[in-house]
């Protein structure tokens, strides 16, 4: 099976938003969004010097996603650290090693842009996966409010 992670491309956005929807159930408010919108939305990230979107490819099909955020910072040095978010594999692919690969693949990013940490959240039920990847609980609570 021949597989590549690479950054996302305006392209992508049908398969991004599939995947999206596996990660999260699509909403009322996602179907009253045009397709314009969720292009320029991802054209913003895709842009953004502080957001890395990547995708894992398999065999010419988008197969997973996942984002590293750099949040830049005054502290530790002004090093920065970096904010795993929306690892999805595709229902189709899951167990393949594909989550892993992309979380392997990002915590070399954030190396390479010279971050002090890498967090992310994550539901009790994912614990044992990112522990795989390396990742630890810090005992840690995320405090949260929707808006």
């Amino acid at each position: 099976m021949s597989w590549i992670i690479r950054p996302a491309r305006i392209e992508d956005l049908g398969d991004l938003l599939g995947l999206t929807y596996q990660l999260s159930k699509k909403t009322k408010e996602d179907e009253q969004i045009t397709k314009d919108t969720f292009e320029r939305s991802l054209t913003a990230i895709l842009e953004d010097k502080t957001n890395l979107l990547v995708v894992y490819e398999s065999e010419n099909k988008v197969v997973g996603t996942a984002t590293l955020l750099l949040q830049l910072n005054l502290s530790h040095g002004a090093r920065p650290y970096g904010h795993i978010e929306n690892v999805v594999t595709d229902s189709a692919y899951r167990g393949k090693g594909v989550g892993k690969a992309l979380i392997t693949y990002l915590l070399d990013e954030a190396r390479k842009r010279n971050c002090y940490k890498v967090i992310l959240d994550c539901s009790k039920a994912n614990i044992p996966f990112y522990e795989k990847c390396g990742l630890a609980p810090t005992g840690e609570v995320e405090m949260r409010i929707n808006l």
